[in-house]
């Protein structure tokens, strides 16, 4: 049949002849095809941002994480801190368990105590006129 011949049977029977509407001869379905494509990148572009939201917001999300760093470098600081002072302590433990010298310091400065025949000047600061 002659492309002239099925346009006529067409325009007879109620349907518009593609080369009449300037349309490709599978118009709706190229229609469909972008519909579906923009519901799928919608889609997608939805789930993107939801799982950006859970990642960056959420409660194991990177905010949390960058929370918790700053946790741990502020503990590791003040267990250093610790473990100096754990270290003088264990150093003052040695010294009074095996030297005396360590022992009479101490009961000097927090216990006042003297030896015998030594005098002991005790210095108090001197007075200002507005304290009188």
């Amino acid at each position: 049949m002659r492309r002239s011949h099925r346009r006529r049977e067409e325009h007879a029977a109620g349907v518009a002849s593609p080369a009449i509407a300037g349309l490709p001869a599978r118009a709706p379905a190229y229609r469909l095809g972008i519909m579906r494509n923009r519901l799928m990148l919608t889609f997608m572009l939805a789930l993107l941002l939801g799982l950006q939201g859970v990642l960056w917001l959420g409660d194991h999300g990177l905010a949390e994480s960058w929370r918790m760093e700053r946790l741990l470098h502020g503990q590791q600081q003040e267990n250093e801190v610790l473990r100096q002072r754990n270290q003088e302590l264990q150093a003052d433990v040695l010294d009074l368990k095996h030297g005396t010298e360590g022992l009479e310091e101490r009961a000097r400065s927090q216990l006042g105590m003297i030896k015998p025949g030594e005098t002991f000047y005790q210095v108090i600061e001197g007075r200002t006129e507005q304290s009188r």
